[in-house]
């Protein structure tokens, strides 16, 4: 299923909340300039809860650019949990003949927190190509043992080895982190790890 990109998204939700917070303030003289009707604003938190439920409904965790991201791995049932039933009650509530502009006002502001902490735990970029080059540096690591036999590394080599895969880590999972990062992060990773095998005795 196709998502909709995450930095319009973070956007959206705040800017949904305030612009129906602002069309049921109007004075007289805006509501002049034909505001939109109740049924108007119930058809659009329609679409925004039903596009957003079937987002959360479709994200896993992982490294690729729309997934939860791994190391809140803890957090993601109650994060879902939390943000599906806000969804799911507004979906009830749009199928009340009687509803009113200010249950929708309500219902926009109910999104608020669960909606921004479920975003706030999505990954912006795809991480797969620094995990994929993390996992291999780690099995690399593991493998080969600190000593002076044919085989082996200084150790020297192994410790700064180890760092650089920490650090790759630390940028892998760093949510903040854009595509540049990430292949920054790739190309580090990359010459530690030229290096390391540089370094093992032949």
């Amino acid at each position: 299923m196709k998502k909709i990109n995450l930095g319009l998204r973070m956007i959206w939700l705040p800017l949904m909340v305030s612009l129906v917070i602002w069309g049921s303030s109007c004075t007289k003289d805006e509501e002049a300039a034909q505001p939109k009707t109740v049924e108007e604003h119930r058809q659009e938190l329609t679409l925004f809860a039903t596009t957003e439920k079937a987002m959360v409904d479709s994200t896993v965790i992982g490294y690729d650019k729309g997934n939860f991201m791994v190391a809140s791995t803890s957090k993601f049932a109650s994060q879902k949990a939390a943000y599906l039933k806000v969804l799911d009650t507004a979906l009830a509530l749009v199928v009340r003949p009687n509803i009113t502009m200010k249950n929708i006002t309500d219902t926009y502001k109910s999104f608020g927190v669960p909606g921004q902490a479920f975003h706030n735990s999505l990954f912006i970029s795809d991480r797969r190509p620094l995990n994929d080059l993390v996992v291999e540096c780690e099995l690399l690591n593991a493998s080969t043992a600190v000593g002076t036999a044919t085989g082996q590394v200084s150790e020297a080599a192994k410790a700064d080895f180890t760092k650089a895969i920490a650090d790759a880590k630390k940028t892998r999972d760093l949510i903040t982190n854009i595509d540049r990062q990430i292949a920054e992060g790739v190309t580090i990773l990359t010459t530690a790890k030229q290096t390391f095998e540089a370094a093992i005795i032949k």
